[in-house]
């Protein structure tokens, strides 16, 4: 398996569900929903916030697969 390429923040920011909606046009409780069904791939900090990568969300709004 291919080691996945390092890409730094600034290049790729981790956005937060209010960001991410806006972005998309969706609302975060929908945004939200599809993080817990595990259709968006995102990270949970300490806090318990929910942060999703710039790059995953538009892998996500464009239809590509997780494996793409």
């Amino acid at each position: 398996m291919e080691e996945p390429e390092f890409v730094p923040h600034t290049k790729d920011p981790l956005l937060t569900l209010s960001n991410a909606s806006r972005l998309i046009g969706l609302s975060p409780p929908t945004i939200r929903r599809w993080v817990k069904e595990g259709l968006i791939v995102a990270v949970t900090d300490r806090r318990g916030v929910i942060r999703i990568r710039q790059s995953e969300l538009i892998r996500f709004a464009t239809g590509a697969s997780k494996d793409e």
